[in-house]
């Protein structure tokens, strides 16, 4: 092939590539994907950040470790029970239609407990994301003063409708916010 030809070549691939990118609104970040879905496992006594996570064995300690990990449609968050995190929740990925991403306990007994501590708007936040179940915590948020603060929050922001968002026996209680900010929500 001449250079005209190449350099004509590469113009329309560089075009291409700059009108898909501004079709999207920019460069989004991609999942990977061709693995399976997986549990990954979170105890707040025993676990370490530096384990994979997918074992009750070598599980993960932190929120913060679940916080910077984009999870998969069909992976499982489950933290162990009767552990007890101060923070916050916001795990990053969606589901899809039929493998939504779980968030769970696991080992029995009491539940996990995450504590916003005040320190934090929303104990637990998904925000643009959805395909997602979240089941068997209890969530608290409270401090001395009052301020804007919730226990769980899902939040659309320039994203339009979400789906499949279901919240299932959480105990949720102690969550001292006020409504002077944005009164309708």
């Amino acid at each position: 092939m001449d250079s005209s030809r190449q350099r004509a070549l590469g113009i329309f691939v560089v075009l291409t590539a700059l009108v898909c990118v501004d079709a999207h609104g920019g460069v989004e970040p991609r999942q990977i994907t061709g693995r399976k879905a997986l549990t990954f496992y979170v105890d707040s006594r025993s676990g370490n950040d530096a384990n994979a996570g997918t074992s009750s064995e070598a599980a993960w300690k932190s929120l913060t470790k679940v916080n910077s990990t984009g999870f998969l449609p069909g992976d499982r968050i489950l933290l162990k029970s009767s552990s007890v995190w101060d923070g916050q929740l916001w795990p990053k990925g969606s589901g899809v239609e039929g493998k939504p991403i779980t968030v769970g306990m696991y080992g029995g007994g009491v539940k996990p407990v995450i504590n916003g501590g005040g320190t934090v708007e929303d104990t637990v936040l998904l925000k643009n994301q959805e395909y997602w179940e979240i089941e068997n915590l209890e969530i608290t948020n409270t401090a001395s003063q009052r301020a804007e603060r919730r226990g769980v929050h899902v939040a659309l922001e320039n994203y339009g409708e979400a789906h499949h968002i279901y919240v299932r026996s959480l105990t949720i209680h102690d969550v001292n916010g006020v409504d002077s900010v944005k009164p309708n929500g």
